[in-house]
């Protein structure tokens, strides 16, 4: 997609990938045309990041937990009740090497079941504002809520757990699709609530990736 309707292409495919999108802008002006950027507690309204050894990384993140090593797939801030519509990631300094990840929600209900996503609970693994709520991995919104990560939110009871490790194993068995960020501009739009995201191993001399990330509660129709 180089120029038009980006809610259709995301709502069509699930995520929008523009190429070469105002390389000269910053990430900050460039992400703030592309819709209205939610503000996550604690985080920049755009953050940057970058691979990280395990020891270099808090033990609450994904580097930190998984270093180099790939991310398993999830849905962003899925520990929340409701997480962010739409995830940006934009590339600052990209590489041939390393790829983000993305597998459609919609093949993983096929696959599972609605009514099971919808029945299965789990919790995060620490209290937000004191409390620890039960959430399904599938919500009923308009649209959908799809939720899952292995880090941030653990099964709520015997029977929720056995129900994630099919989940677990379907995840495996699907293939989705490798997209990479290599030239400054490459930008991913994700539909948080559908898609499931993960990045693959970083090999040794690519950690000089940067990229920058955002949280939108909506997006514009237009690409500028």
């Amino acid at each position: 997609m180089t120029h038009g309707n980006l809610n259709a292409e995301v709502s069509v495919h699930g995520y929008a990938v523009l190429r070469h999108w105002r390389p000269t802008t910053q990430a900050d002006e460039a992400l703030a045309s592309l819709g209205r950027i939610m503000l996550v507690g604690g985080l920049d309204e755009v953050q940057v990041i970058s691979p990280k050894e395990r020891g270099e990384a808090p033990p609450n993140t994904y580097s930190g937990n998984f270093g180099l090593g790939r991310f398993p797939y999830h849905t962003d801030l899925s520990h929340w009740h409701m997480p962010p519509r739409y995830l940006v990631l934009r590339c600052i300094t990209g590489s041939h090497a390393v790829s983000t990840q993305l597998l459609d929600g919609r093949r993983l209900i096929a696959s599972r079941g609605a009514g099971v996503l919808r029945r299965t609970l789990v919790k995060p693994r620490r209290p937000r504002g004191g409390r620890r709520p039960l959430l399904p991995l599938l919500q009923s919104t308009e649209p959908l809520l799809l939720r899952w990560d292995e880090l941030f939110v653990q099964p709520a009871s015997a029977k929720s757990l056995a129900a994630c490790e099919l989940v677990r194993a379907a995840l495996q068995a699907l293939k989705g699709r490798s997209i990479t960020l290599t030239d400054p501009g490459d930008t991913i739009v994700v539909d948080n609530w559908r898609m499931l995201h993960a990045r693959s191993r970083v090999p040794p001399g690519s950690q000089h990736r940067r990229i920058a990330r955002a949280y939108f509660s909506e997006l514009y129709e237009y690409a500028p």
